[in-house]
Parts: C-alpha cells; sequence; structure tokens
C-alpha cells in the first residue's frame, strides 16, 4: 500500500468537512422557516437568500479537494475567493446598512470598492515580497515603490489586511 501523506489527509478532510458544512448551511438557509417568523420571515431575515448564496458557492471549492497539493487548483480557489465573496459581503453590508439607495449607485459602488481592494492587496503582497528580498531597505522607500503614499498609509494597509505590520513581516 502506498505512503498518504498525512498533510495531504488533513487538507482533504477539512476541505471536504469545509464544503459539506456549507451544503448543509445552504440547505437550512434556503428552505429553513421557523413557524414563528413565517408570516414576516423577509422582513426579519432581509439577507437570508445572499447568505444561501454564499454557503452554495463552497461548491466551487470542489477543484481544489480533487487536487490539494496542486498549485493550479489552490491559486483557482483563492481568485474565486477573493473575488466572489468580497463582493458578496459588500452586497450584503450595503442592502443591510443602505437599503433606500438606488441599484445603479450600488452597482458603481459595489465595482469601485471591488477594485481598490484588488489594487490595495496586490500592493501589500507587493510590499512583504520586497520585504522579504530586501529585508535591510527602508521601509519608507519600499511603500513609494509600492505605491503608498507613505510608510504609515502602507502600515495601515497591512494592519487593514490582516498582514501585522510592515515591520513584523521582516
Amino acid at each position: 500500500m502506498a505512503h498518504i501523506d498525512t498533510t495531504y489527509l488533513v487538507l482533504f478532510s477539512a476541505n471536504l468537512a469545509f464544503i459539506v458544512t456549507h451544503i448543509y448551511g445552504w440547505l437550512l438557509k434556503w428552505f429553513y422557516r421557523p413557524k414563528a417568523y413565517a408570516e414576516h420571515f423577509h422582513e426579519l431575515f432581509p439577507a437570508q437568500k445572499s447568505v444561501g448564496v454564499i454557503y452554495l458557492l463552497q461548491v466551487f471549492e470542489i477543484p481544489y479537494l480533487l487536487q490539494i497539493g496542486n498549485s493550479d487548483a489552490l491559486l483557482y480557489v483563492n481568485a474565486f475567493s477573493l473575488l466572489f465573496f468580497s463582493i458578496q459581503m459588500l452586497i450584503m453590508c450595503e442592502g443591510y446598512f443602505f437599503p433606500n439607495e438606488n441599484a445603479e449607485h450600488r452597482k458603481r459602488t459595489h465595482l469601485l470598492l471591488l477594485f481598490y481592494d484588488m489594487i490595495s492587496q496586490h500592493r501589500v503582497r507587493y510590499a512583504i515580497s520586497l520585504i522579504h528580498q530586501h529585508p535591510d531597505r527602508r521601509l519608507a522607500d519600499i511603500a513609494e515603490q509600492c505605491g503608498f503614499s507613505s510608510q504609515a498609509s502602507m502600515t495601515k494597509a497591512f494592519k487593514a489586511q490582516g498582514k501585522g505590520t510592515p515591520s513584523s513581516n521582516r
């Protein structure tokens, strides 16, 4: 019997559990209606369908499940997650906090925020790679090379994306 890598089994099991759990969550979010709230369900739970869609779209993680360890499958899953979940969260939050805005204004806002978020993530990744490649280089110079207005704005972008600080990445 061939030796099966433990890391592979752990990643496969975690990914499978993630997908199955989210499909179950989709079923609950899409079809379950508590009797006490049945009459006004959509008023009380306006994001029910959006949340259900988020759960269901986890099936797009299956290519990675089938090819764990394949860098192309991992890139696909990461790109899908970055693009889709950012947009979906924006739609849900804006619909919750600004329910009376017109649809055209919302669409423009979503596209601008998505574009800004993608650029910001790219600049932070680029900054991290430069910090690792040139550990003795000044952070202000790296911030300028990556398109940040200052070292402080680079630090703010790092923190916003959960990457710590530029100094902690040295």
